[in-house]
This record gives C-alpha cells, sequence and structure tokens, in this order.
C-alpha cells in the first residue's frame, strides 16, 4: 500500500476507534476510490489478507461493525475480488461471502451480482464444502446454519413440519432426511455429538413421523396423529 493510502487506512482507523463514523465513512470511501486503482494481482492479495484476519481469525464481530469492512471497502473491493475468485470455485470465497451475507444481511445490492443460486449464506456454504470437503471451517457454520433451519422446520408443530414456509411435502421430508444424515456426519467430524444428539434424534423422528402421515388418510389432524404415534413429542 502506498504511503498516502497508509495514512488513509491509519486515519480510518482512528476515526472508527473515537467513535467518528461519518468521517471514518467518508475516510473509506477516499481509501476505497484509491485502491481500486490499484493492479489486479495486489487488490486479491489484499482482500484476501482482509478476510483471513477480520473472517477467520476474529469470526465474532465487534457490536458496532468493522472498519476494515465497511461499505465502500465492501462495495468496491472486497465483493469484487471475492466475485472474481468465486467464478474460479474457490472454497474461500465461497465461505467468506457467506459470512458476510449474514454479518451485512442488510447489503442486497452488493449480492445481487451473484448467480441467482448462490444468493444465500447456506447456499455458498454448500459451494466451499462442495469445492473444498472436509473444511471444518465450513462444516461448523454448515451445521449451525442448518440447526437454526431445523429448529424453523419445528416451530409450528404440532401443526406440521414446515419446509422453507409451507408445509413439507413427502418429498421434501426425504430430501430432510437426507440432510439429517449429512449434518450428522459433519457433526461426528466436529465432535459435537454431545451437543446435538438429541436434537438430531427428535428432528428425525418428527420427519419420519410426518411423511407417514401425509401418507395415509384416515387421521386428518397432524395433533391427533402424534397424540397416537409419538406422545412424548415435545423436545
Amino acid at each position: 500500500m502506498a504511503p498516502e493510502d497508509q495514512q488513509r487506512w491509519e486515519r480510518m482507523l482512528a476515526l472508527e476507534a473515537r467513535g467518528r463514523r461519518h468521517e471514518a465513512l467518508q475516510a473509506a470511501e477516499e481509501l476505497a476510490a484509491s485502491l481500486r486503482q490499484y493492479p489486479e494481482d495486489w487488490r486479491d492479495q489484499w482482500v484476501a489478507s482482509v478476510c483471513e484476519e477480520v473472517i477467520d481469525r476474529n469470526p465474532v464481530p465487534p457490536e458496532f461493525g468493522i472498519p476494515q469492512m465497511r461499505y465502500p471497502l465492501l462495495r468496491d473491493l472486497i465483493c469484487p475480488v471475492l466475485l472474481r475468485r468465486y467464478s474460479r470455485r474457490d472454497a474461500n470465497a465461497a465461505r467468506w461471502f457467506a459470512w458476510l451475507m449474514n454479518r451485512y444481511s442488510g447489503a442486497t445490492r452488493l449480492w445481487a451480482s451473484l448467480p441467482p443460486e448462490a444468493q444465500s449464506p447456506l447456499a455458498m456454504l454448500r459451494k466451499a464444502d462442495e469445492w473444498n470437503p472436509g473444511d471444518v471451517r465450513v462444516m461448523a457454520p454448515l451445521v449451525e446454519h442448518l440447526a437454526g433451519w431445523f429448529h424453523h422446520a419445528m416451530h409450528e408443530l404440532p401443526m406440521g413440519v414446515l419446509y422453507g414456509m409451507n408445509g413439507a411435502s413427502i418429498e421434501q421430508c426425504g430430501e430432510m432426511l437426507e440432510e439429517l444424515e449429512r449434518m450428522e456426519e459433519w457433526i461426528r467430524r466436529l465432535g459435537w455429538e454431545d451437543r446435538y444428539a438429541r436434537a438430531l434424534e427428535y428432528w428425525r423422528h418428527q420427519v419420519r413421523c410426518y411423511s407417514a402421515y401425509l401418507s395415509q388418510a384416515e387421521i386428518r389432524s397432524y395433533e391427533a396423529y402424534l397424540q397416537l404415534h409419538f406422545p412424548d413429542w415435545r423436545l
């Protein structure tokens, strides 16, 4: 980084530290405008170093935001570089995108340039797992994300098991059971069995029960079906 840009960088961080966020944002705009003129290789390495520092070494962000990832830097440097890396099937880029989407959920304009099938944290984590299987940095957030998804799927009980916002179909119940198998393998490899064993068994039993309910016509209410076949259904 050129001396004048290093000064801009240090000024931005100092303003952030003093709580002068509006001025810090202006400094970030100036810095981003200058850095985007640098050679592509330099920008690529710089963005990778920022993501490693902020995401990989400090995965729990500060409450009031991250100076190194203020919107101008995300818009002009970080996201364009990660998009190029993603197009080359870079697993780290997908993993970093997933983290950014969770952290900056309101920055939808930034994700609009991604392929439609990749515009969610879960989709990005799946790509990262596909391109670099066995990376625990991907397994852990995948498990946590899916745990939240299964909790949501069960939150309307005893009305039924959800798939997204709607009740699951028999086919979707099958997909959920396959997801639980993959999730269980990741949990085993992470050594998190004690943390998730009870929940996994409950989710699996509930999905199987709901699939069986959908396959019959005698009992119209899922609550009644639960009382008959799974009376101790509450986790």
